[in-house]
């Protein structure tokens, strides 16, 4: 792998030769072997560029030359993803080849990374990725967050994924259950009244364990069909394959919702597993996956089957093995969608006896497969292992970096596997573990508004995960250096998105607070996490105050760790803030370095000093 000093990635192979330049935007793409994305990322990718520089003629190539492919050498590799740059200042000449036209968008990529880093020069550049499923997984959008979800895309894109999985659930109409639609509008508002009520439901109202709730799915309401579909056609022009999730057994409380008889327990106000043997189950489940398979035309299906807790409790079911009901239910659904030529994907934690760690009030060391604590009272399902039809794609939940024996044992019993909940630097043992798996997704499991992608740590792991997706030589001992690149690369990025005039300051804190995700339930409200305010006075009288926001642009100095492990440190407390911050080690704490629009760049900065609110205090160095 070849690592150049202005790009985030590294590539296969790469021959330069002679000076840097750059090149204008009146260069001319000559000649085209397609009329697809890849020409129109291109046209966008030049109206970008400055006027100086040199004009060049730039083609798009619908296949690798053989005399391209015989300079490579050993270096070449047949891949449907591989691509080529080749760059000629005497020639004038920048061509990009690929076998396909996914292809060519990656290689429209690499050159609008060579471009912005300055690092255009005669060469000849090629690249294919290591996994071939790069994926990431996401709720419905909202109806108003329909152009976000399309600005996601394009950072997908940016950074050569090739797969989504979007979680259906209540957030898409359907048109023979509007009654689904409806109830989910309904328990949606019920459970976010407050940051904390979905939480309460879940873990505090019952005794027994419930699944996780998705009120983040739709934004709390649902999109039409047709919206759907532009979604998906947005993605498939981009080469990016959709792939529906349909959550069933488990986290299935958008259709208990609408239809309570269904339950499997019947005195929960707040159901989430249906009972897997009323056959009017599957009546309603079947009709969910015809409207989810006419809309999506995806050769894959996730059936869910994640936190599944609820099991043998109604009348129809308390006298059957759980293990039995769950293989039954999944061999059901699974022979469903193979009558519509559908392949199935599913969580498979459940079949993880080490995966997370279960926290039981009186036994806090058992498996969260299962639970013998009357209270919880979770059968275990681990014993499935070979039972289910070795024709599912498992996603590893992965949630806990203790399951490689698992992994392993699946990927010898013959399952095909992906990792899901993807945070690909956190893995030791990477490159060997890797091999069990085709690749996999990074997972949101909450908002895709900016603060909430920075605090959730998508956007870090969004950065990281490709890297490693498309390095064929990484594994754990490059963590620090990726991590480092992934920070330079996060701020850099949003520094540019404030545009040109910005104030920017370095600032740290002895304050210090818990991480809290921000999905199931808790949303972010944005007064509780402002300890104060910089005052910027400029030279005429203006003040402003620039908000200092605990978690988002600032946390504390004390990373409980020496300046060795902090490099390769990816506690979310030290990686909440990388974004809209970059926190670097400096005489013995850490320090953020932050940025601000400036919000009047044509006066003059007289001085910035910082205000405390609640008393907490920070403290500030000017830039």
């Amino acid at each position: 792998m070849v690592e150049l000093k202005g790009t985030f990635f590294e590539f296969r192979y790469l021959k330069k030769a002679g000076e840097t330049f750059s090149i204008s935007r009146n260069s001319i793409i000559a000649h085209s072997d397609t009329d697809k994305y890849a020409l129109r990322y291109l046209e966008k990718t030049l109206n970008f560029l400055d006027d100086d520089g040199i004009s060049m003629n730039i083609s798009l190539n619908l296949e690798i030359p053989d005399k391209i492919k015989s300079d490579l050498g050993d270096a070449y590799l047949d891949n449907s993803e591989s691509y080529v740059i080749t760059i000629s200042s005497a020639e004038n000449t920048v061509s990009l080849y690929s076998p396909t036209h996914r292809g060519l968008i990656y290689a429209v990529s690499a050159f609008k990374e060579l471009c912005d880093g300055n690092e255009i020069s005669d060469m000849l550049l090629f690249d294919y990725p290591d996994k071939p499923v790069r994926g990431y997984r996401v709720y419905t959008p909202g109806r108003k967050y329909i152009s976000k979800f399309k600005q996601m895309i394009d950072m997908l894109v940016t950074y050569k994924y090739n797969t989504l999985m979007i979680e259906v659930g209540g957030a898409m109409e359907y048109k023979k259950h509007p009654l689904i639609n409806e109830k989910w509008i309904e328990f949606c508002r019920e459970v976010s009244v407050s940051p904390e009520a979905a939480q309460n439901i879940q873990n505090r109202m019952y005794p027994w364990m419930k699944d996780s709730i998705h009120f983040d799915n739709g934004n709390g309401s649902y999109i039409s069909q047709e919206e759907m579909k532009d979604l998906i056609d947005y993605c498939r022009e981009r080469e990016i394959e959709v792939y529906p999730e349909v959550p069933s057994l488990s986290h299935s409380d958008y259709i208990l919702r609408a239809y309570p008889e269904l339950n499997e327990r019947l005195e929960d106000k707040y159901p989430d597993s249906y009972c897997p043997s009323n056959p009017k189950t599957y009546d309603v489940l079947f009709d969910i996956i015809d409207e989810v398979a006419d809309v999506f035309k995806s050769a894959y299906m996730n059936i869910g089957h994640d936190e599944y807790y609820t099991c043998a409790k109604c009348e129809l079911c308390k006298n059957k093995k759980p293990i039995d009901l769950y293989v039954g239910d999944i061999e059901k659904i699974n022979n469903y969608l193979k009558t519509k030529n559908i392949k199935s994907m599913m969580w498979c934690d459940k079949m993880f006896e080490n995966i997370v760690i279960f926290y039981d009030e009186d036994n806090p060391l058992m498996p969260f497969g299962a639970s013998p604590y009357p209270k919880k009272d979770i059968p275990a399902f681990y014993g499935c292992k070979g039972r289910i039809p070795k024709d599912i794609t498992m996603l590893n939940w992965s949630w806990s970096l203790e399951s490689e024996a698992e992994e392993k044992e699946l990927y010898d019993i013959g399952y095909r596997m992906l990792f899901g909940n993807y945070e690909a630097i956190k893995l030791e043992n990477y490159r060997e573990r890797s091999s069990f798996a085709d690749g996999g997704f990074v997972s949101n499991w909450g908002s895709i508004e900016k603060k909430y992608m920075q605090r959730n740590i998508q956007n870090l792991d969004l950065v990281t995960t490709a890297w490693i997706f498309w390095n064929g030589k990484y594994d754990t001992p490059d963590r620090a250096n990726l991590l480092e690149k992934a920070k330079k690369l996060l701020y850099s990025s949003y520094k540019a998105s404030l545009g040109k005039n910005i104030i920017e300051v370095e600032h740290t804190t002895d304050y210090d607070e818990k991480y809290r995700p921000f999905y199931d339930g808790r949303f972010i409200v944005d007064k509780d996490w402002i300890i104060g305010n910089h005052v910027v006075k400029y030279t005429d009288g203006t003040i402003v105050r620039l908000p200092v926001v605990f978690g988002y642009n600032i946390r504390s100095s004390n990373p409980g760790c020496t300046e060795e492990e902090y490099k390769t440190s990816l506690t979310y407390e030290n990686t909440e803030a990388i974004g809209s911050s970059y926190p670097y080690w400096k005489d013995g704490k850490v320090v953020y370095k932050a940025a601000y629009k400036n919000p009047h760049p044509d006066k003059a900065v007289e001085s910035i000093e910082y205000e405390s609110a609640n008393g907490i205090e920070a403290e500030l160095f000017v830039c």
